[in-house]
């Protein structure tokens, strides 16, 4: 038969030396996957602060929760909320004293904490509980410690509204003025819970499946 031949259904093969560089990409990413996360996590935290959609709607959260829930180091964990609030508090002051600041970091270690106990829950009905907690305490735990602060600061004659008096009432003026910015804070972490998880879902899924394609080729 004259002219060129042409083969037809011939699977093509990826050449040995791309397979090769995919498998040691994904060595690389391995090795080094706990420094890309942490690094990425804190840069997600002090932009969503600092260029927040609004006031309290913020990533810092979510990234404490996520951070707890992947690292099994829980130093490593804490020091994702805290880098982030040591970088944005550099680049924006957001507190009237020392004592506001550290009761707002001492907060946001809470999720970061919350992580190792979402990662342990296996049952469906166990994850789903664990869930709505990890969604709903950290924002009511940073209602009530931060605002006692500010009321605190306020009676010690340090800044504050004049109508947080050193009574009942006025811790309850205090923690009413805050209730939008509690919602504010709710809604950013719900928003922020699931794009970070999600995203992790679908990266892992898609990883899987790469292996598993890596691993099947010759």
């Amino acid at each position: 038969m004259n002219g060129p031949w042409v083969v037809v259904g011939c699977p093509t093969q990826s050449p040995p030396e791309t397979n090769e560089m995919e498998k040691n990409m994904r060595r690389f990413l391995r090795l080094h996957s706990e420094h890309l996360v942490f690094l990425l996590l804190v840069a997600i935290a002090v932009v969503g602060r600092v260029d927040r959609i609004d006031w309290n709607f913020t990533p810092v959260a979510a990234a404490a929760l996520f951070a707890g829930y992947y690292f099994r180091n829980r130093l490593i964990a804490a020091m994702v909320p805290l880098a982030a609030l040591a970088i944005s508090d550099f680049a924006e002051l957001s507190h009237n004293n020392r004592g506001e600041m550290l009761t707002v970091w001492g907060a946001m270690l809470l999720p970061a904490m919350l992580g190792p106990w979402l990662r342990e829950a296996k049952e469906k009905r166990t994850k789903i509980g664990r869930g709505l907690v990890c969604a709903f305490l950290p924002s009511a735990a940073f209602f009530l410690t931060t605002n006692l602060a500010v009321w605190v600061t306020a009676i010690s004659g340090g800044m504050g509204a004049a109508d947080y008096t050193a009574t009942w009432a006025g811790l309850g003026v205090c923690y009413t003025a805050a209730i939008p910015f509690y919602f504010k804070m709710l809604s950013g972490d719900l928003f922020y819970m699931v794009v970070l998880f999600g995203a992790y879902s679908v990266a892992t899924r898609s990883a899987r499946e790469t292996d598993e394609v890596v691993l099947a080729s010759p």
